[in-house]
Protein backbone atom coordinates (compact mmCIF):
# COMPACT_ATOMS: atom_id res chain seq x y z
CA UNK A 1 0.00 0.00 0.00
CA UNK A 2 1.56 3.65 -0.62
CA UNK A 3 1.98 5.74 1.92
CA UNK A 4 -0.29 8.23 1.24
CA UNK A 5 0.09 9.77 5.14
CA UNK A 6 3.50 10.68 4.42
CA UNK A 7 2.55 12.46 1.22
CA UNK A 8 -0.71 14.29 2.79
CA UNK A 9 1.85 15.58 5.64
CA UNK A 10 4.29 17.20 3.24
CA UNK A 11 1.30 19.31 1.72
CA UNK A 12 0.23 21.06 4.86
CA UNK A 13 2.04 24.48 4.97
CA UNK A 14 3.55 25.40 8.31
CA UNK A 15 1.11 27.40 10.51
CA UNK A 16 2.20 31.23 10.69
CA UNK A 17 0.40 34.39 11.65
CA UNK A 18 0.26 35.25 7.73
CA UNK A 19 -1.62 32.01 6.98
CA UNK A 20 -3.66 32.57 10.39
CA UNK A 21 -5.10 35.90 8.86
CA UNK A 22 -5.10 34.95 5.13
CA UNK A 23 -7.95 32.16 6.99
CA UNK A 24 -9.92 34.75 9.06
CA UNK A 25 -9.91 36.95 5.64
CA UNK A 26 -11.42 33.60 3.60
CA UNK A 27 -13.57 33.24 6.54
CA UNK A 28 -14.67 36.73 6.43
CA UNK A 29 -15.39 36.66 2.64
CA UNK A 30 -17.69 33.76 2.79
CA UNK A 31 -20.06 35.15 5.71
CA UNK A 32 -20.04 38.34 3.86
CA UNK A 33 -21.21 36.72 0.72
CA UNK A 34 -23.35 33.67 2.40
CA UNK A 35 -24.85 36.08 4.94
CA UNK A 36 -27.67 33.32 5.56
CA UNK A 37 -25.48 30.73 6.14
CA UNK A 38 -23.23 32.11 8.37
CA UNK A 39 -26.77 33.96 10.23
CA UNK A 40 -27.39 29.91 10.76
CA UNK A 41 -23.91 28.71 11.66
CA UNK A 42 -23.71 31.94 14.31
CA UNK A 43 -27.01 30.84 15.81
CA UNK A 44 -26.27 27.05 16.37
CA UNK A 45 -22.59 27.94 17.65
CA UNK A 46 -24.52 30.28 20.46
CA UNK A 47 -27.21 27.56 21.13
CA UNK A 48 -23.67 25.15 22.06
CA UNK A 49 -22.30 27.87 23.54
CA UNK A 50 -24.97 28.46 26.18
CA UNK A 51 -25.69 24.42 26.15
CA UNK A 52 -22.46 23.81 27.83
CA UNK A 53 -23.02 26.75 29.77
CA UNK A 54 -26.79 25.64 31.44
CA UNK A 55 -25.03 22.25 31.44
CA UNK A 56 -22.48 23.24 34.32
CA UNK A 57 -25.42 24.67 36.55
CA UNK A 58 -27.76 21.69 35.74
CA UNK A 59 -26.79 19.87 39.10
CA UNK A 60 -26.59 23.13 40.90
CA UNK A 61 -30.46 23.99 39.72
CA UNK A 62 -32.20 21.04 40.39
CA UNK A 63 -31.33 20.26 43.35
CA UNK A 64 -30.60 23.69 45.30
CA UNK A 65 -33.48 25.18 43.50
CA UNK A 66 -35.87 22.71 42.99
CA UNK A 67 -34.62 20.50 45.54
CA UNK A 68 -34.16 17.06 43.55
CA UNK A 69 -31.95 14.37 45.13
CA UNK A 70 -29.38 13.03 43.78
CA UNK A 71 -31.02 9.69 42.66
CA UNK A 72 -33.29 11.94 40.87
CA UNK A 73 -30.50 13.70 39.09
CA UNK A 74 -29.43 10.72 38.03
CA UNK A 75 -32.57 9.54 36.98
CA UNK A 76 -33.53 12.73 35.24
CA UNK A 77 -29.99 12.51 33.04
CA UNK A 78 -31.15 8.91 32.23
CA UNK A 79 -34.73 10.08 31.17
CA UNK A 80 -32.81 12.65 28.81
CA UNK A 81 -31.19 9.85 26.99
CA UNK A 82 -33.70 8.02 26.53
CA UNK A 83 -34.91 11.13 24.78
CA UNK A 84 -31.97 11.44 22.81
CA UNK A 85 -32.44 8.03 21.78
CA UNK A 86 -35.42 8.37 20.66
CA UNK A 87 -35.35 12.03 18.95
CA UNK A 88 -32.66 10.47 17.19
CA UNK A 89 -34.57 7.31 15.83
CA UNK A 90 -37.10 9.88 14.77
CA UNK A 91 -35.02 11.71 12.98
CA UNK A 92 -33.47 8.74 11.21
CA UNK A 93 -37.19 7.89 10.40
CA UNK A 94 -38.50 11.35 9.07
CA UNK A 95 -34.91 13.33 7.60
CA UNK A 96 -36.34 11.34 4.07
CA UNK A 97 -39.11 13.76 4.32
CA UNK A 98 -38.35 17.04 5.55
CA UNK A 99 -35.61 19.54 4.22
CA UNK A 100 -32.45 20.70 6.42
CA UNK A 101 -33.63 23.83 6.68
CA UNK A 102 -36.53 22.76 8.35
CA UNK A 103 -34.92 19.96 10.74
CA UNK A 104 -32.42 22.72 11.52
CA UNK A 105 -35.28 25.54 12.79
CA UNK A 106 -37.56 22.93 14.62
CA UNK A 107 -34.26 21.60 16.82
CA UNK A 108 -33.25 25.36 17.39
CA UNK A 109 -37.12 26.50 18.36
CA UNK A 110 -38.01 23.65 20.64
CA UNK A 111 -34.74 22.72 22.02
CA UNK A 112 -35.04 26.48 23.19
CA UNK A 113 -38.62 25.67 24.10
CA UNK A 114 -36.96 22.78 26.04
CA UNK A 115 -34.73 25.18 28.25
CA UNK A 116 -37.78 27.47 28.66
CA UNK A 117 -39.81 24.75 30.40
CA UNK A 118 -36.38 23.28 32.22
CA UNK A 119 -36.02 27.31 33.71
CA UNK A 120 -39.25 27.69 34.40
CA UNK A 121 -39.81 24.44 36.41
CA UNK A 122 -40.88 23.67 39.70
CA UNK A 123 -41.05 19.44 40.33
CA UNK A 124 -39.32 16.50 38.93
CA UNK A 125 -42.16 16.26 36.63
CA UNK A 126 -41.81 19.83 35.33
CA UNK A 127 -37.86 19.79 34.70
CA UNK A 128 -38.12 16.00 33.19
CA UNK A 129 -40.58 17.17 30.41
CA UNK A 130 -38.24 20.03 29.94
CA UNK A 131 -35.44 17.54 29.74
CA UNK A 132 -37.11 15.20 27.34
CA UNK A 133 -37.51 17.53 25.30
CA UNK A 134 -34.40 19.48 25.41
CA UNK A 135 -32.85 15.22 25.02
CA UNK A 136 -35.61 14.83 21.77
CA UNK A 137 -34.53 18.14 19.60
CA UNK A 138 -31.20 18.63 20.59
CA UNK A 139 -30.54 15.25 18.47
CA UNK A 140 -32.68 17.38 15.66
CA UNK A 141 -30.22 19.97 16.15
CA UNK A 142 -26.80 17.97 16.66
CA UNK A 143 -27.26 15.81 14.04
CA UNK A 144 -27.82 18.89 11.54
CA UNK A 145 -24.70 20.97 13.15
Amino acid sequence: MPDNEKRENEKIPTLTIAQVIQDFRVVQSFMKQQRYVALIYMSFILLMTFTFAMDAQEVVFTQQVIGLSEFEFSLLISLTGIGAIAGGLVLTMISKHLSIRVMIVMGLLLTISGYGIYALSWSFLSVTVGFMILGFFLMHFYMQG
